[in-house]
């Protein structure tokens, strides 16, 4: 609803525009928003690219789209086709006997409905409504009013099915109180009748809705507030355990170091010490490298998914990985910081030194950010995030100007296979696909991470510009494969396709 509306003023949502739309591969274009609309996906599957967030796009979806949004459809199917709906909002206001209306000037969105992609639970409801409003459109004025009754049904019909997400924000609205009152007395003992009690529910219905609702217990929410101002208390310089444990409202100190251990993978000891600590890295994301952007120097890294056969060199993948787990005792770390893929070799890690295992994200800043807490590198983290972000902006101007509307993959080779990386799952595809607004070729993997072809296969992964990342450490079948690329790609591997490795992409067209 407008800013400005009397008590006396009603809102009413009026359909101005009913198109069918259809795009085929290849004719995706970015477009600015002019209108407030809803776009629901007919048929077809593809990806639209929202304000720089992609996402899948199916038949029955609905997108609730504003002025000045940015969108671009690409199909990953032969088309994909959709619906537009244009509305205005008008403003229904008591003219003595009668009423009178004026048009909304603010583009507000249409009551109800959440901007952005609306998740619904059923979306067959939707489709039938829209084949109904479609049917009418166009008619007599008589037949208008009718439509606008049928547009006002649809827009009830996607309220109603996106109704899982609002009995979500309900609950949490039911529970703000009693969050409120754990934020303001986290340093007291709170029980849990009193929250329950705020929220006006019994206690066994209180725990439900919260888990429902927050994704966690009341009790490990608490903790989770204990365990934040408990961080900012073990930064100062006179930091005790015992001190800490009472100040954030643990009380037992043991009780404390547990959770303090199991929510952080250190002790409360260990965190007062972490500038100073030595620190190792197990890990395929190059967990070394964010460290020495802070400041940082790992005193061992392994990959032990990584193995690199010299020529002659006969050493099994079972030696190379116990070679590393050798290295890293023999640096003797004080804490060992590991991913997820390395949670096989967890139990061989703990036995060397406390080990820290961080979850998968494809949010580069937010691991960024873990990795600082974890060395006391904070500010340090705070800098280097800015730098890489300056430079992703000015990545994402040279490319855009020189590539506009070109499609694009990445490719890696692993052994004899091609790897092509997808737009989901991991934190280089949400670089190219997203902060760098790059467009994804047909070939590119919409439902995982990467996919692999074959070298006979590599039409299937065509995209009009190839990026090959030319990786220094290759194996005899890598080079091989990377010496075929080159080959092709100076003979023209298709028309308009292009390849392109580190040393002379950006620039080159």
């Amino acid at each position: 609803m407008a800013d400005g509306f009397r008590s006396s003023d009603y809102p009413l949502t009026v359909l101005t525009g009913l198109f069918k739309r259809r795009v085929t591969s290849g004719s995706g274009k970015i477009r600015r928003i002019p209108y407030p609309m809803l776009i629901i996906i007919t048929s077809g599957e593809g990806i639209l690219r929202l304000d720089g967030h992609v996402m899948r796009l199916k038949a029955g979806q609905v997108f609730h789209l504003l002025p000045s949004m940015r969108a671009e459809l690409l199909p990953q199917a032969k088309e994909v086709q959709y619906t537009v709906l244009l509305y205005r909002n008008w403003v229904m206001e008591r003219k003595g006997w009668g009423w009178a209306s004026r048009p909304d000037t603010v583009f507000a969105p249409a009551s109800g409905l959440p901007e952005g992609p609306i998740s619904l639970v059923n979306s067959a409801p939707v489709l039938e409504g829209l084949e109904r409003l479609a049917s009418h459109y166009g008619g007599s004025r008589v037949g208008m009013q009718h439509v606008q009754q049928l547009f006002s049904s649809l827009l009830q019909i996607v309220c109603d099915e996106a109704s899982a997400e609002q009995v979500k924000a309900a609950g949490e609205g039911i529970l703000d109180e009693s969050i409120a009152f754990m934020h303001r007395h986290y340093r007291e003992k709170i029980r849990l009748d009193t929250l329950s009690g705020l929220a006006g529910l019994t206690p066994t219905s209180y725990s439900r809705s919260f888990k429902k609702a927050m994704g966690v217990s009341p009790v490990e929410y608490l903790n989770g507030i204990r365990i934040h101002h408990s961080k900012l208390l073990l930064n100062r310089p006179d930091a005790t355990v015992s001190g800490t444990a009472q100040s954030a409202g643990f009380g037992n100190e043991f009780y404390f170091s547990r959770v303090f251990k199991r929510e952080t993978g250190i002790s409360p000891a260990l965190y007062i010490k972490r500038k100073q600590l030595r620190i190792a890295v197990a890990c395929c994301m190059r967990y070394e490298d964010c460290l020495r952007s802070m400041g940082v120097e790992p005193v061992c890294a392994m990959n032990g998914l990584l193995h690199i056969r010299e020529p002659g060199q006969e050493e099994t993948l079972a030696q190379f990985q116990q070679r590393q787990l050798e290295a890293i005792r023999s640096a003797r770390p004080d804490v060992i910081l590991a991913d997820i893929r390395h949670q096989r070799f967890g139990e061989h890690l703990k036995q060397i030194a406390p080990t820290v295992m961080l979850e998968f994200s494809t949010d580069w800043r937010k691991v960024h950010h873990e990795l600082a807490s974890l060395v006391g590198r904070e500010e340090e983290a705070k800098t280097s995030i800015h730098m890489i972000e300056q430079r992703i902006a000015m990545a994402r101007r040279l490319l855009l100007a020189e590539n506009t509307g070109r499609s694009f993959s990445y490719l890696r080779l692993y052994g004899p296979k091609i790897r092509v990386q997808g737009i989901i799952d991991h934190p280089l595809n949400a670089l190219l696909y997203q902060e760098l607004g790059l467009a994804p070729g047909s070939g590119v993997p919409m439902n995982e991470a990467y996919h692999e072809y074959e070298w006979g296969e590599l039409g299937q992964a065509a995209s009009e510009d190839m990026f090959v990342y030319d990786d220094p450490d290759r194996s005899p079948d890598e080079a091989l494969l990377f010496s075929k690329l080159q080959t092709a790609s100076a003979e023209g591997f298709g028309e308009g396709n292009r390849f392109f490795t580190a040393s002379n992409w950006i620039g080159k067209s």
